[in-house]
């Protein structure tokens, strides 16, 4: 990876975790992680408890 890309994904990160999550954001959310993006499943617990859906056993939290 490049210094640019590393920069990007650094900065996606941080737009993620610090304005779409915490602010429910999931049109951003949804632009932000594609879905066939590798997701660490218990990162995203707080979301699922948020929306009041399951947690999926399988696949990621933008399906």
């Amino acid at each position: 990876m490049n210094d640019t890309t590393v920069q990007r994904n650094i900065d996606t990160a941080k737009l993620l975790l610090e304005d779409a999550m915490p602010n429910g954001n999931f049109d951003l959310i949804r632009s932000l992680v594609t879905p066939d993006a590798p997701i660490r499943r218990a990162g995203f617990a707080d979301l699922y408890a948020v929306t009041g859906d399951a947690i999926p056993q399988g696949g990621n939290f933008v399906e």
